[in-house]
């Protein structure tokens, strides 16, 4: 049985956890269905003449091409045959070093974690200080580390957190910023990317796997949490905010930082996992192959 959305319930689900997962998933449903947002969509594709309802639940099946590959998800006994997966389809990046050499240069003097926990999320101050002191720690275990940080924050957020970094910004090992000018994907295909801690968004997780870096996740909202779960099921990563999520915690991003970074394991598992995604045709000439062939089934 696989996690309700929003849960991040291990996998496979422990018995003790099956009836609330079982009435996540119902209330899920019916709140999909019978929610006042499901309600106004359906009532506007009924007024444009659309016959079926936004889940397309009385429509017969029809071929899905999904971005991901059974390597990189959980273990599914029964894919239906109506489903093709692609792998992951990633936007072709320009390498970092031609968009912003001084950034290259300065990852390529430490190993490096990369923090990014995309474009949408705003943290608080709690959190930003929490990460904050995390990291401190880290840094002050592992004098040859450093870390990029890319944080949107609230006003408050600011001062907690720069002063407790001070030290290391300084001596100008860990970088703060709002916005970096190469792509995630380039940053990460540094050879020097020990360690990716995001929140759990699709596009990070592909992206890391990509790489072959290990996760630290902390999700937010809906499918991060399972991202968060399927890192652990992989052995790829760790789910940092297990008993704090959406808030963050400086313990328990302490620790699951101290268990990636001490796992030749977790290491091992998602630099082999990267090995084989890059040895693979990519996802969007794959996705390009598998729609002209089935155009030409249809023809």
């Amino acid at each position: 049985m696989i996690s309700s959305a929003g849960t991040g319930y291990p996998y496979p689900i422990p018995l003790h956890l099956v009836p609330v997962n079982i009435y996540v998933a119902i209330q899920f449903i019916r709140n999909c269905i019978f929610g006042p947002t499901s309600k106004l969509v359906n009532k506007a594709r009924a007024d444009h003449g659309i016959d079926h309802d936004r889940f397309h639940r009385n429509l017969p099946p029809v071929a899905t091409v999904c971005p991901s590959l059974p390597e990189l998800d959980f273990d599914y006994s029964n894919i239906p045959s109506n489903m093709y997966g692609d792998g992951p389809i990633l936007w072709p990046n320009r390498p970092s070093m031609e968009v912003d050499k001084e950034l290259e240069d300065w990852l390529s003097k430490r190993p490096t974690i990369l923090v990014n926990l995309g474009t949408h999320f705003i943290s608080t101050a709690s959190s930003a200080l929490a990460t904050a002191k995390a990291l401190a720690t880290i840094l002050s275990e592992n004098k040859e580390l450093q870390v990029l940080w890319k944080i949107k924050y609230t006003y408050h957020a600011k001062r907690d957190f720069i002063s407790a970094l001070k030290e290391f910004l300084d001596t100008d090992r860990i970088r703060i910023t709002k916005w970096l000018k190469p792509t995630t994907p380039s940053i990460l295909s540094s050879s020097n990317i020990v360690l990716f801690i995001h929140h759990g968004g699709l596009n990070s997780y592909y992206e890391a796997c990509y790489a072959g870096v290990p996760h630290v996740i902390l999700p937010t909202w809906y499918d991060t949490y399972q991202t968060a779960a399927k890192v652990e099921f992989l052995v790829i990563g760790v789910y940092a905010s297990k008993k704090s999520a959406p808030k963050v915690r400086e313990e328990g991003l302490t620790v699951a930082m101290r268990k990636v970074l001490g796992s030749d394991d977790m290491r091992g598992k998602a630099r082999e996992l990267g090995n084989m995604y890059r040895a693979r045709k990519g996802g969007r000439e794959v996705a390009v192959d598998l729609v002209e062939e089935l155009v030409r089934g249809l023809v």
